[in-house]
């Protein structure tokens, strides 16, 4: 009697489906995206269930591209259909379902209705945190040929989207917890402060009125202020300096004049000797609005320590950077190497590099005449780039300082922590990683059509919601616990966090390998679990999945 054996690595597949199922994520996808009768004849899976999948395989593999799920599938079928508890086959995945579920997802009305579905799933797991609402938006690039009136366009390129790119514009609302609560994708040359105020509303509709947006400058529009003042809403925005009232310099005149003390901010009250120094502050009230809407703006004229510091290290970058191009325009001659020879067109190059690097008028440059060698023409050659002290100066003066505007009471939004709750912006930016880099992996597109584009970016900001559930949900179980986690740092197993990320929880779960043991024999059939270790159950039990999870696959065939 011989006897087989095989082994299925099950990693973090039922693990995530443990995640997804939780949320309730296909019923959810099921309602709005819908699986038409005469499909379900042809397909095993509904689309709901498809769309699980497909997502399961997002997170797991970190790979976006279609023509390599129905692959996946297939060598993973058993366990997917022993997770599921019902039959997955690698035919429900071909390229051309999968792009009808991508136009069937960017659908306005089955998008909006999935991410209010969405969220309020969420609310009834866990907190997202939803007092503040953090807006900005991020782009995407692919290597399409720009169309008139498509999504794929030239732009101004946000960061990491390679110049001479096209791009498609992703514009998030997230809670002051990171919690993606809408997206909206647009064309690559749409300029920002157009996608406020709709996703705005958007937002909105999901957590209702009486919420604190904060945004970046592009937010600051009167027109925007005045539509969230008027839904009942709050603004915390720092004013360009092209608007009136956004250079600090025009409030310094009135601060003078009227002997205005600055306030020191401190991240704490107690004991300001030793906490941390935000920065200082000078504040002041104006009544704005239209004519038959006006109401009270605080403005907020801060100076930050950390921006101060920033904006000083980058115009040293830069006085070094044009010190260096300065020097390099005149080098020794040699064959290739471009002399100057007229002082017109050598101060032409010397403003050009200064222009490029925004420190005109900060260096003192010198040059001499040169004979030249073996009857060549006298050339120009630099004699020195030094810096110009006193208007280095004068330049770091002003810098630090913004001036910002809010509607909000005092009472409920402090000095400091309206300086606190715009520094918090990078709760939209851990989103943008999560959204541009593995696990999702936005960057490039894949795809081709509008509808496909549309659809992909719901569905990778949809995977983008998961993980911070996941970072969210697990944080707060130990925080609740009083406990941490360890092991989750290759090499460095004595680390210890409360706050670890989702791609580190999902690479440690690949890593431990859980996999599947099957004995055939002639006469029997069983299976055996191995490697399902007590940090992989440990972490089940703080998102309270089943253990189940992984242990039933010993049982099923």
């Amino acid at each position: 009697m011989s006897t087989t054996y095989t082994a299925d690595r099950l990693d973090d597949i039922p693990f995530l489906v443990g995640v997804l199922r939780q949320l309730k994520l296909d019923e959810i996808l099921e309602a709005h995206v819908g699986t038409h009768g005469n499909t379900r004849l042809l397909m095993d899976a509904a689309n709901g269930l498809a769309l699980l999948i497909w997502m399961v395989y997002l997170l797991s593999e970190g790979d976006h591209r279609k023509v390599v799920v129905a692959e996946w599938v297939e060598e993973y079928a058993p366990i997917l259909s022993a997770a599921l508890g019902t039959t997955i086959t690698a035919a429900d995945f071909s390229d051309d379902r999968l792009s009808t579920l991508l136009c069937r997802l960017q659908r306005t009305s089955c998008w909006e209705g999935i991410e209010t579905a969405f969220f309020s799933r969420m609310l009834m797991v866990y907190d997202p945190g939803i007092e503040r609402i953090h807006l900005d938006a991020t782009t995407g690039y692919g290597f399409h040929s720009p169309s008139e009136d498509g999504l794929m366009r030239y732009g101004f390129a946000k960061s990491g989207t390679p110049s001479g790119r096209t791009q498609v514009k992703l514009m998030a609302a997230t809670s002051s917890r990171g919690q993606l609560l809408a997206c909206t994708v647009s064309p690559g040359n749409t300029s920002d402060s157009p996608l406020y105020q709709p996703l705005i509303e958007r937002v909105r509709h999901q957590v209702g009125a009486g919420r604190l947006y904060v945004g970046d400058s592009k937010m600051a529009p009167l027109a925007i202020r005045t539509d969230i003042v008027t839904h009942g809403d709050s603004y915390l925005v720092p004013l360009p300096r092209t608007e009136t009232g956004g250079n600090p310099e025009v409030w310094f005149k009135q601060h003078e004049e009227e002997g205005a003390t600055t306030t020191l901010l401190w991240r704490t009250a107690e004991e300001q000797c030793s906490a941390t120094l935000l920065g200082g502050v000078w504040e002041t009230t104006r009544m704005v609005g239209p004519a038959q809407q006006r109401w009270e703006e605080r403005v907020l004229i801060v100076y930050s320590t950390a921006m101060a510091k920033k904006q000083c290290e980058t115009l040293a970058r830069h006085l070094m950077q044009a010190k260096n191009a300065i020097q390099a325009l005149t080098p020794p001659p040699k064959r290739g190497r471009k002399q100057y020879h007229e002082e017109a067109k050598l101060q032409a190059a010397i403003d050009a590099i200064l222009h490029k690097e925004g420190v005109k008028g900060l260096l003192k440059i010198s040059w001499r005449e040169e004979t030249g060698v073996n009857k060549a023409p006298n050339r120009l050659v630099i004699t020195g780039v030094t810096r110009d002290n006193a208007a280095i100066a004068a330049r770091e003066e002003p810098l630090g300082w913004r001036v910002m505007v809010t509607n909000a009471a005092a009472a409920t939004l402090s000095a400091t922590a309206a300086l606190l709750a715009y520094r918090e912006e990078y709760v939209v930016e851990h989103c943008f990683h999560m959204l541009k880099d593995k696990p999702v992996g936005l960057r490039p597109l894949w795809v081709r059509t509008d509808e496909q584009i549309r659809g992909l970016a719901c569905l990778l900001t949809l995977a983008v919601r998961i993980l911070t559930y996941i970072e969210h949900r697990l944080h707060d179980a130990l925080v609740k616990k009083g406990e941490t986690l360890s092991g989750l740092h290759p090499g460095q197993p004595h680390i210890k966090t409360n706050h670890p990320t989702a791609k580190r929880i999902l690479q440690t779960i690949c890593r431990q390998q859980p996999t599947r043991i099957g004995v055939n024999s002639s006469d029997t059939r069983s299976h055996h679990l191995i490697n399902f270790t007590p940090q992989l159950q440990r972490i089940l039990t703080l998102l309270e999945i089943p253990s189940e999870s992984y242990t039933t696959l010993e049982n099923t065939s």
